[in-house]
């Protein structure tokens, strides 16, 4: 709340001297004794303002002293005057009253002393506006920018500077004045800033580019400059640069270093917002291949070579080999090297081939030498390597050479090897077997082949081969056949190498039946038959692989259907005649057919043709075969009979033929010859012995 309060000023009546003018010196006197008698009638006004303070909140005191052209000051100080004027530190307005030492008291606040007022500051730009009131004169300061140009000012600082016309005493410099404490609307902060490394590493020129766009939502008016500033640890930053320019380029920095940036808006307060943070380390980049310094020089063997150079900054290293045209192999290692030392191996010996270097650099530059001839030496070499006899643990190493040498095996599971077995002492030869024992079951082995004869030169060949799997038994299965005649179960697995088939059961889990195939195969089938229904069996596959390595499956146990299916009937033959002479003779049928499975046998029959009058059956054989034969007798001759078998397995499954019609034969002939003659139709094998 602005000090309100009410002033009746002084009124002073000078009488006019008609004869002369005063004098200067009188002149200054009278005004100097009208403003100190002005100072005294406002002295309680002004105290009581002093003493009552602000009511509203942040309110922060103007300090220091402003200057005018007469050299008099605005003094802003509380002391000696008891100067009061303060700012308001959200609002930004002024309240309060400076002494003058040219015009007495100022009022920069808002009430009957200054109607126009209060004077007021922008929280964004720091610019003053507004108008004050000298309270002896009536007189302004003003502060806008029309008409006069006043263009007072504070920054972040809470430091004034500019000017401000009076129109008492003319211009103000405010330079000197001070409201520490003040705050102001920071600007937004710069947008997508990038960070590029330009550095040549060539010339070892090393730099970093920034750039950055304008923050959202820019206040040009306001603005006054981007702060570039850099720190090496990501924490403590120092300023670069101070630019309008939204690009900055870094020189000094160094390779080996981390630089972190980040960019600040600064409005013309003096307020500022800081970017995100980037960081480079810069390295730079090569653009032209390495220099070869020296080199290459070649150092032959038998199977390999020895290929040495230099060059002018770190490379990796790489040898490419040809014979003629065709391209045989490529060696090397990419660590980044000035000294290059590649060997090549895998050479034929006295072959020519050819030759040249790769030389690669961090950046993908790439130095390659020219092709150069050159042919292996005709030295002792190691040929006709064979692995025999190779087993799960054991395999026999075979090898000759082109001299008389002595050697020794280093194998292992990786190309480190890691054991080493010696030839047999004294075994200089150039026919060699070495057998390797104590192997692992399905691993591939690595073995190197070292000797060297009388001249101390080296014979060295590299292999590897891998030991036989250990047979294994998989996806092990038991299934119902339930379209069998006997209780039948197929048994399915796989085995990981090629072995015979063998399935083993058991109802007591002791003694074992078995059924085999000798073929070796890697999907295996077997059907057990006449196996004993709705019974508990113990069953486990096996199978050896054609160096006798067992293979064994876990036992199952399997529980076999109840059987529920009935026999099939088949072969259904009929044959009939009458027995004697006379009229009153009977005639019989003989009755044959075949099932697939063990049964009894029983016909049931009816004269006349209705199929569904079956008034006799035969006495049930219960006798189980799979051969059926059954005589009807006492029937009447030259009459229509149906009839159909009936068989039931041991289970009790029945089946039942189909119906079949016959007329009784006239014909004389022995019940004897008729039945011999069935059985002929039946077993064909009983013919000789009836003829």
């Amino acid at each position: 709340m602005g000090i309100k309060r009410t002033y009746e000023g002084l009124k002073v009546k000078i009488k006019k001297i008609p004869v002369r003018k005063p004098s200067f010196w009188l002149r200054t006197g009278i005004e100097f004794i009208l403003i100190v008698a002005l100072a005294i009638t406002m002295w309680p006004s002004v105290q009581e303002a002093v003493v009552r303070g602000d009511e509203d909140g942040p309110e922060i005191a103007v300090t220091g002293r402003a200057t005018t052209i007469n050299g008099g000051d605005l003094i802003f100080n509380a002391s000696p005057y008891h100067s009061n004027v303060v700012i308001d530190n959200i609002t930004k307005d002024f309240d309060g009253y400076v002494w003058s030492e040219d015009i007495g008291w100022i009022a920069f606040g808002s009430g009957d002393d200054n109607p126009s007022g209060p004077v007021h500051v922008d929280q964004v730009s720091g610019k003053i506006t507004g108008l004050a009131v000298a309270m002896s004169t009536g007189g302004v300061v003003n502060f806008d920018v029309s008409p006069y140009g006043s263009n007072v000012i504070i920054n972040t600082e809470g430091v004034f500077s500019g000017f401000a016309w009076s129109e008492d005493i003319g211009w103000i410099n405010f330079t000197g004045v001070n409201v520490p404490g003040i705050s102001f609307v920071s600007p937004n902060a710069p947008s997508n800033v990038r960070i590029y490394d330009v550095s040549d590493r060539n010339l070892q020129d090393y730099a970093i580019l920034l750039r950055w766009q304008e923050p959202t939502e820019f206040d040009e008016d306001n603005f006054s400059a981007y702060l570039v500033e850099r720190s090496t640890d990501g924490i403590t930053f120092s300023q670069q640069s101070s630019t309008t320019s939204r690009a900055y380029y870094d020189t000094n920095v160094m390779m080996g270093t981390k630089y972190y940036y980040r960019i600040k808006s600064q409005n013309k307060t003096g307020a500022t917002e800081a970017s995100q943070i980037v960081y480079l380390e810069p390295t730079g980049r090569y653009t032209t291949p390495p220099n070869l310094v020296s080199g290459p020089d070649i150092i032959t063997s038998p199977t390999s070579i020895v290929v040495r150079w230099a060059t002018d900054r770190p490379c990796s290293s790489f040898v490419q080999i040809k014979e003629g045209n065709t391209f045989v192999s490529e060696q090397g290692q990419t660590e980044q090297v000035t000294s290059h030392e590649v060997k090549v191996v895998g050479l034929r010996s006295q072959k020519s081939y050819v030759y040249n270097t790769r030389s690669v650099d961090i950046d993908g530059n790439v130095l390659t030498s020219s092709e150069r001839k050159f042919t292996t030496a005709n030295l002792p070499s190691i040929y006709d390597i064979s692995i025999n006899n190779i087993t799960l643990t054991s395999a026999l190493i075979n090898f000759k050479s082109t001299a008389i040498a002595n050697f020794e095996l280093r194998y292992g599971e990786t190309a480190n090897y890691g054991m080493i077995i010696p030839e047999i002492s004294g075994s200089q030869t150039t026919n060699h077997s070495i057998p390797l024992n104590g192997l692992k079951p399905g691993k591939v082995y690595f073995f190197r082949l070292v000797g060297e004869d009388a001249d101390g030169n080296e014979l060295r060949s590299d292999n590897s081969f891998s030991t036989l799997p250990q047979p294994e038994v998989t996806k092990f299965s038991i299934d119902s056949l339930n379209d069998k005649p006997s209780t039948t179960v197929k048994v399915t697995w796989k085995t990981n190498v090629a072995t015979d088939s063998v399935v083993k059961y058991s109802t007591d889990g002791t003694k074992y039946s078995e059924k085999s195939s000798s073929e070796l195969v890697t999907d295996h089938e077997v059907e057990i038959s006449d196996m004993a229904d709705n019974s508990k069996y113990s069953i486990y596959a096996s199978g050896r692989d054609q160096f006798g390595n067992l293979a064994t499956s876990e036992k199952s146990e399997f529980t076999t259907p109840k059987d529920s299916r009935a026999p099939k009937i088949s072969n259904v033959v009929m044959e009939s005649s009458s027995i004697g002479n006379n009229t009153n003779d009977k005639a019989q049928v003989v009755v044959s057919w075949k099932t697939d499975e063990p049964s009894t046998s029983q016909v049931e029959y009816g004269q006349g043709v209705n199929k569904e009058n079956y008034t006799n059956k035969t006495v049930l054989d219960s006798t189980l075969t799979n051969n059926h034969l059954v005589v009807i007798s006492n029937l009447d001759p030259g009459k229509p009979y149906h009839l159909r078998v009936i068989s039931s397995d041991n289970s009790g499954n029945q089946s039942i033929g189909d119906d079949s019609l016959i007329v009784t034969g006239e014909v004389s002939r022995s019940a004897l010859k008729i039945i011999l003659n069935t059985l002929v139709n039946v077993f064909g094998w009983m013919e000789r012995f009836i003829q």
